[in-house]
């Protein structure tokens, strides 16, 4: 009683003291709510007609609606916590890992990070040229940088590699060489000379390279 009370207070229903009694106070603030809901004003709640979930919850769909037969759900929910989750090609699966950090690109700009907590075990089919996919599900740290987006495509990165501490330069620097690999401009002063790399991983536009005269700092050309 003290629980369905509170939540009556809650949505503006009041003139009553929350407690354990039932009382016409009660009763009147019932009747006004039945009022709005456009139900019988009896000031009565029969048993069944009022869920209590312990926390706070999301109406993700109503399944019934005013003057359907008795029976049958009447709504689904989740919580109020949101989450991101992807159907990942199983191709990549093996970059999602439980516990493993994310990126995540919101539609209007900006990122934020989120962890993964649930990698799917049953794999769905595609059809036509559709992948097969897995489920997977994204913890989001930060609640207050998705805004009030509900529903909203984001993009997710997945971390293929990592390796620190490397030198870096755009992938537009790279030279092909005549005979086979990559060279980078390196811009001393005036001058400027080619220099032999090796190339490592690829992320955000940019490339790890090694070569013999690269330090960190160092200028390079890119094609304008």
């Amino acid at each position: 009683m003290r629980q369905f009370e509170r939540n009556l207070a809650a949505l503006g229903y009041t003139g009553f003291t929350v407690d354990t009694t039932y009382g016409p106070a009660t009763a009147d603030a019932v009747r006004r709510w039945q009022e709005d809901l456009g139900v019988t004003e009896t000031g009565k709640v029969a048993p069944g007609s009022a869920l209590v979930v312990p926390g706070e919850i999301r109406v993700a769909q109503r399944k019934a609606q005013a003057g359907d037969r008795l029976g049958g759900a009447v709504l689904t929910y989740t919580g109020t916590t949101r989450t991101v989750s992807v159907d990942l090609d199983v191709q990549y699966q093996r970059l999602a890992r439980k516990g493993a950090e994310v990126s995540i690109e919101l539609p209007e700009g900006g990122a934020t990070k989120g962890t993964i907590t649930g990698v799917g075990k049953v794999a769905t089919e595609g059809h036509g040229d559709d992948p097969t996919t897995v489920k997977i599900t994204i913890a989001v740290r930060r609640q207050r940088t998705l805004g009030s987006y509900d529903k909203a495509p984001v993009d997710v990165l997945l971390v293929a590699d990592r390796h620190a501490d490397v030198l870096a330069v755009p992938v537009a620097a790279l030279l092909a060489r005549p005979g086979g690999g990559y060279a980078v401009q390196v811009v001393d002063g005036g001058a400027v000379r080619d220099v032999p790399v090796e190339t490592g991983a690829f992320a955000d536009g940019k490339v790890e390279v090694t070569g013999a005269g690269l330090a960190a700092g160092a200028k390079v050309g890119v094609p304008a």
